[in-house]
């Protein structure tokens, strides 16, 4: 029985996936048609992200907000003196919230999370902050933030009416999570002793949480990865191009990668890890498709982070046939980013 099928504009079939009803399993993700090997079967933006840091990424996309430098100079305080000598100071253009202070990365993200969550945010941001606050106090684990951000912004979704309602109330809940009711107790009667989200039950925030729990996915986004990008682009250039826009770039290029490779070492940081490379903005995101696809330990795709992005890709790893279920494998997301 099939569940969902995307169509277009013209109604006709737009994608070569279906969400079907499978047994054992619940819901699972099958090919509408054949893929090789490294085709990408579909790509995506969460339905609703969480940032670590909003001081330094988009609180939309947790696509950075700063420089390669400016975030090499910051982690320096924390004694990590990795690629500060990247010739490269290019900042994105940033778009602050008056109200909220939060930080948007382009007139885009500004654009979608007005439509979709912020204007209801506006008026329920200091009671969030105080409940943050107050899970910081308490010392809570950054997973227990996180949650708390994902709800606060579904809760505003639905007040909003948002497009993207459906596709996180439409994921699983069913992994039993311990202290999980307790959490949302807490929450809820913060809720209400501050006159906010009235209309939410406990039943609403312990649900939200639960999709969660069960579905969040860990991520990083590198402010470093336009510098690969730019390597990459310019070895097809001529020397002297080379030296003009990055002054002699192999001299800079071995010099970073001995500088990265003695970091390792030093500390017995592995690179495939989201510590590494440590220029980086990290994040928990609901994917409304990917959630749908279940696990194998014989997968037939893989999860992958496109570069400075929160964006994830679906790519074939085996020949795909017609009506194939899609799985991956327990390690969920392959990082974008690599120096080794």
């Amino acid at each position: 029985m099939v569940i969902l099928t995307l169509i277009d504009d013209e109604g006709e079939e737009c994608c070569g996936y279906e969400v079907r009803n499978c047994s054992q399993k619940g819901r699972g993700v099958f090919a509408t048609k054949e893929y090789a090997p490294g085709d990408v079967i579909f790509d995506e933006m969460p339905a609703v992200m969480a940032p670590r840091d909003r001081e330094v990424s988009c609180f939309h996309c947790a696509k950075p907000l700063e420089s390669i430098n400016q975030a090499a100079s910051r982690l320096q305080r924390k004694r990590i003196k990795i690629f500060e000598i990247i010739p490269m100071n290019e900042t994105p253009d940033v778009i602050e919230d008056q109200a909220t202070e939060l930080k948007f990365c382009s007139t885009k993200c500004f654009k979608e999370a007005n439509d979709n969550y912020l204007n209801a945010l506006r008026g329920k941001w200091k009671e969030y902050k105080s409940i943050e606050n107050w899970i910081r106090v308490n010392k809570g684990p950054p997973h227990d933030q996180a949650t708390l951000l994902a709800i606060t912004k579904m809760m505003c979704m639905k007040q909003q009416k948002s497009k993207l309602v459906e596709d996180f109330e439409d994921m699983t809940s069913d992994r039993p999570l311990p202290n999980i009711e307790k959490f949302t107790k807490a929450v809820h009667t913060r809720f209400k002793s501050q006159n906010v989200f009235l209309e939410n039950s406990h039943y609403d925030l312990l649900k939200y949480a639960e999709i969660c729990g069960a579905n969040f996915q860990l991520g990083t986004t590198s402010a470093i990865a336009p510098w690969i990008k730019r390597l990459k682009d310019i070895k097809c250039l001529e020397r002297i191009q080379h030296a003009k826009l990055l002054k002699d770039f192999k001299d800079f290029d071995a010099r970073a990668k001995k500088k990265y490779q003695e970091y390792l070492r030093n500390t017995g940081a592995q690179p495939t890890q989201s510590a590494a490379p440590h220029i980086a903005s990290e994040f928990r995101a609901l994917y409304a498709m990917h959630s749908k696809i279940n696990h194998s330990c014989s997968p037939n795709v893989k999860v992958k982070m496109l570069e400075n992005s929160s964006k994830v890709a679906i790519i074939a790893l085996t020949p795909i046939s017609l009506e194939d279920e899609l799985c991956h494998g327990l390690k969920l997301i392959e990082k974008a980013l690599s120096l080794s």
